[in-house]
């Protein structure tokens, strides 16, 4: 197939590394709930696929709240198809984690339930290796059985070993040094995803060698002397010129190419601003070999705009995942009925008018 797109822009589809998009439910009652995932919640039919389309996304992570303390874990679709299974572009996901406080635990609470809930699983699958490995070496003692993972521990068993990596919420400073203390005690991957004030970290994630994913706040208003004397804080420009991997996010926005507009607005270079809503997202779930840039060998995810990305005045032509048409502007129903173009599936309600002969 050939496209006669000179005229445009030819994109990478863009990367939404978390989002609660789609779910029924963001977040559990329940504070430790590592055994579930959002396969369950997830309608595939929800008008916000729709919306990812019309934005040019084509991958997205779906992905517990940050109310609980261990949320479970999540599911990187395509926003294209009729059912999960043909959405899913990798399963399971990151496994959420948070340690700010809300409305029913504080942080001591948090810190105190993850690390007896960690080191519990630790004990538990050394008592399971013991009981393999006795099984394994003795022929004499036919009660004793190969037993399997607890379908609740394996989860964290699956942390803990390398298999998934935690998405840990850290609103506050503080959050990001607990975070890596947890992280590095217990051995497993971390991602943190930063609230505005995390910043002032920025210098322990640059030692600790972590990509961040940042919320949907680009800049803050800081007060350094203590004086009322407030500075405005650019936070990917922060993080660029620390040289942290970070991403960008919509979370709430709805727009991942005006949250690199304002972040090319406020200094950074438009490279970057380009490549942290495509390559480094990509980067962080792990796909960064299948999507995130135009490279001969990976997916056909790409998106045709009518200008410039970072453009507002630009919008999306048509969106192409795996080398198949799936969204054009031209035959969106929804946004021609809201902008009150016709659409040959519109249905006339006015009365015929009589002819004469």
């Amino acid at each position: 197939t050939v496209l006669d797109a000179h005229d445009k822009v030819l994109f990478p589809g863009m990367v939404e590394a978390a989002s609660s998009g789609s779910m029924d439910l963001a977040n559990e009652n329940i504070p430790l709930v590592p055994f579930i995932s959002v396969r369950e919640s997830i309608n595939p039919t929800a008008s916000y696929f729709e919306d990812l389309l019309r934005n040019g996304i084509t991958t997205v992570q779906i992905i517990q709240g940050t109310e609980t303390i261990i949320g479970g874990y999540g599911a990187i679709l395509k926003p294209t198809g009729n059912t999960l299974e043909s959405m899913l572009r990798k399963e399971p996901g990151m496994m959420r984690i948070s340690l700010g406080a809300d409305s029913r635990h504080s942080r001591i609470r948090k810190m105190a339930t993850l690390r007896q809930t960690f080191q519990e699983t630790l004990i538990y699958r050394e008592t399971l290796q013991s009981k393999e490995n006795l099984e394994i070496s003795t022929v004499l003692s036919p009660h004793l059985y190969l037993e399997s993972a607890d379908p609740v521990k394996q989860p964290l068993i699956d942390l803990i070993e390398g298999r998934l990596i935690a998405l840990i919420h850290c609103p506050e400073p503080g959050d990001c040094f607990r975070a890596l203390e947890l992280a590095k005690t217990f051995q497993f991957k971390p991602i943190l995803q930063l609230g505005p004030r995390a910043f002032l970290a920025a210098d322990l994630l640059k030692q600790a060698g972590v990509s961040i994913l940042l919320d949907s706040e680009i800049s803050l208003q800081e007060d350094f002397k203590g004086q009322g004397d407030l500075e405005t804080v650019i936070l990917p420009l922060i993080y660029h010129q620390k040289g942290i991997p970070f991403c960008l996010s919509s979370r709430g926005r709805r727009f991942l190419w005006y949250q690199a507009g304002l972040a090319l607005q406020g200094g950074l270079p438009r490279e970057e601003a380009l490549k942290s809503i495509t390559l480094y997202p990509a980067q962080i779930l792990g796909l960064e070999k299948e999507i995130g840039s135009l490279i001969e060998g990976k997916s056909a995810d790409f998106v045709i705009l009518s200008g410039d990305p970072l453009d507002i005045r630009t919008w999306v032509e048509e969106v192409w995942i795996e080398g198949k048409k799936v969204y054009s502007r031209k035959e969106d129903i929804r946004l021609k009925h809201f902008s009150g173009e016709p659409s040959q599936n519109t249905v006339s309600t006015e009365t015929p008018k009589k002819t004469e002969k």
